[in-house]
C-alpha cells in the first residue's frame, strides 16, 4: 500500500506521542513513523493463536516509538481480525493473554490519557475497547488523574450514548478528526516551537596566537545566543578532503572573523592567509548574489597595523575592529549581534 495519509502525517510531527494502539490491520503507523521520523517504530501484533513477539520490552523507557497492532497485522500476523465478531474474540481473549505480553501494554496506558482518533468501529466495540484498555471499572474512571478523549467523527453517538460516556468523565470532541489533529497540532507547536539552527562564525588564525582564538569563541558563544564560532582545531593544513571542509564552513557561515596579529605578519605564507582569500571570494560571490550583509569582520588582537601589506591586500575595503589579546568587550559584542541580525 501506498496512500498518502495528511493528518496522520501531521499527527506524527508531535514526536512525544511515542505509544499508539491501532486498530486496523495494516501497519500503515510504522510506514509513516519511518517516513516521517526516520525511524522504526517497534511494532507489536496481538495474535488469539500465538505468542506475541517482543513481549518483553520495556515500552515506557524505549527510545523508540511503540505501534501495538490490538487486532493483529494482515502482512505480519497468522490470524487477523477480520470481521467484527474476530475483533470480539480479540478483544475478550486479550485480558486472559496479559501474562505473554499484554500487562506491559496495560502498564504502559495505566494513569496515562488516552485518545481515540479515528476510531471507526461501531460504538458498541469502542465502549468494550475502552473498557479493556483502560483495564478499570468504568464507575472508577472519574477517579484517573488523566483524561480519555474521543474525536466522534465516526462516531453517530445517540443522546443517551453521549450521556453516558460524558457521566463517565470521558471528554467528547465533537469534530472531524482532521480538525481535531490540526488543533492539537498548532498548540503543540506554540508550546514547543523548533529549535533554531545555530548560526556559525567562522574564526581564522594562526597557531601561534590558539590561546586568542580560543577566548574569542568562549566569549562569543557567551555573550551571543543561538551562534557556535568554528575554528580549524588541529591545523592539519592537507589534502583536497581537508580543503573541502575548510571552504564549506566558510561558505556555510553567517561571518568570518579572521584574527590579525603581528604572528599573520610575520609568517604570509601560512595556511591562515588561504582562508582569508577563500572568503574575500565567498564575499564577492554574497554581493553578486545580491547579498548585502556584511561577512568579513576582522579584528586585530595586538598592536599590528592595519596598513600592512598582507592585511591591505584582504582588508582594504571593510573596518577593522581592535580585540586586544582575544577579549572582545561589550562594544564589540553589541557591534557583532547587529551584524548577524542585519
Amino acid at each position: 500500500m501506498d496512500y498518502d495519509y495528511p493528518v496522520l502525517t501531521s499527527l506524527l510531527t508531535i514526536n512525544k506521542l511515542n505509544f499508539f494502539v491501532n486498530t486496523t490491520i495494516y501497519n500503515i503507523l510504522e510506514k509513516k513513523i519511518k517516513e516521517g521520523r526516520n525511524t522504526d517504530a517497534i511494532s507489536l501484533n496481538f495474535s488469539i493463536n500465538s505468542k506475541m513477539r517482543n513481549a518483553q520490552i520495556d515500552i515506557g523507557n524505549s527510545d523508540k516509538p511503540v505501534v501495538f497492532n490490538f487486532f493483529g497485522s494482515l502482512f505480519n500476523s497468522p490470524d487477523p481480525a477480520l470481521t467484527e465478531e474476530e475483533m470480539l474474540e480479540y478483544t475478550t481473549l486479550f485480558i486472559s493473554r496479559m501474562a505473554e505480553g499484554a500487562d506491559t501494554i496495560l502498564d504502559e496506558l495505566k494513569n496515562k490519557s488516552i485518545l481515540f482518533l479515528g476510531c471507526s468501529q461501531p460504538e458498541w466495540l469502542i465502549r468494550f475497547f475502552m473498557r479493556v484498555l483502560v483495564n478499570e471499572r468504568m464507575n472508577d474512571w472519574d477517579r484517573r488523574r488523566s483524561t480519555i478523549t474521543i474525536v466522534s467523527d465516526h462516531m453517530n453517538m445517540n443522546q443517551r450514548q453521549y450521556a453516558f460516556l460524558k457521566s463517565h468523565k470521558v471528554e467528547i470532541f465533537e469534530g472531524n478528526t482532521a480538525e481535531f489533529v490540526s488543533t492539537l497540532v498548532d498548540k503543540w507547536t506554540q508550546m514547543h516551537p523548533p529549535a533554531r539552527k545555530p548560526k556559525m562564525i567562522f574564526l581564522s588564525y594562526t597557531q601561534a596566537d590558539v590561546d586568542a582564538v580560543q577566548r574569542v569563541k568562549q566569549e562569543i558563544e557567551k555573550k551571543v545566543d543561538g551562534v557556535i564560532c568554528w575554528y580549524d582545531k588541529e591545523r592539519i593544513f592537507s589534502g583536497d578532503k581537508f580543503t573541502t571542509i575548510i571552504v564549506d564552513n566558510i561558505r556555510k557561515s553567517c561571518l568570518f572573523i579572521p584574527l590579525i596579529s603581528q604572528n599573520c605578519v610575520n609568517r604570509p605564507d601560512k595556511y591562515f592567509s588561504r582562508e582569508w582569500e577563500w572568503a574575500y571570494n565567498q564575499n564577492i560571490i554574497r554581493e553578486l548574489d545580491g547579498i548585502d550583509k556584511k561577512f568579513i569582520m576582522p579584528v586585530v588582537i595586538d598592536e599590528t597595523l592595519p596598513t600592512e601589506e598582507i592585511i591591505a591586500k584582504f582588508f582594504s575595503d571593510v573596518s577593522i575592529e581592535r580585540v586586544l589579546g582575544g577579549m572582545p568587550d561589550d562594544e564589540f559584542i553589541n557591534r557583532l549581534k547587529e551584524n548577524l541580525n542585519d
